[in-house]
């Protein structure tokens, strides 16, 4: 199973920083967006690290961590809507 799925950038960029889904495929990018071929292993790599920052509890002054759970969460909502489509 292969998807091509439109992520938010700001997840995606940090998720490979961290050396994530080293098998995915990324198709194109523009400032907000990144597409992406991912296989069954990537796409369970990268939503369960979404799942991860979605729930994560971001303190008064951590700018950058909401910013991030607020692209995880968009991206678990990308992500289960590919599902949906399979």
């Amino acid at each position: 199973m292969t998807k091509v799925v439109v992520l938010p950038l700001k997840f995606w960029s940090d998720h490979k920083y961290r050396g994530c889904s080293e098998s995915a495929i990324e198709l194109k990018r523009n400032k907000i967006y990144v597409t992406v071929e991912l296989d069954e292993e990537s796409w369970k790599d990268i939503y369960s690290d979404a799942e991860f920052y979605a729930t994560y509890d971001a303190e008064y002054g951590e700018e950058d961590m909401k910013a991030l759970k607020s692209s995880a969460i968009a991206t678990l909502k990308r992500l289960q809507e590919s599902k949906k489509v399979a």
